[in-house]
């Protein structure tokens, strides 16, 4: 599972960026620190996109 990288730019001119993995179910957003990579969560998005539903 590749995330794919995506970017939206906001109304006043700041640009968001953010990977986005394929999968069924309700969509969940994980936020790193400040400090941090998005590609840090790429192995518990992939775990998360395998779980069965709660």
């Amino acid at each position: 599972m590749h995330p794919e990288r995506r970017e939206l730019v906001t109304p006043d001119g700041t640009t968001v960026s953010y990977l986005a993995l394929p999968g069924a179910g309700p969509t969940v957003v994980l936020l790193h620190g400040l400090a941090g990579s998005a590609r840090e969560l790429v192995p518990t998005a992939g775990a998360q996109a395998h779980a069965p539903p709660c």
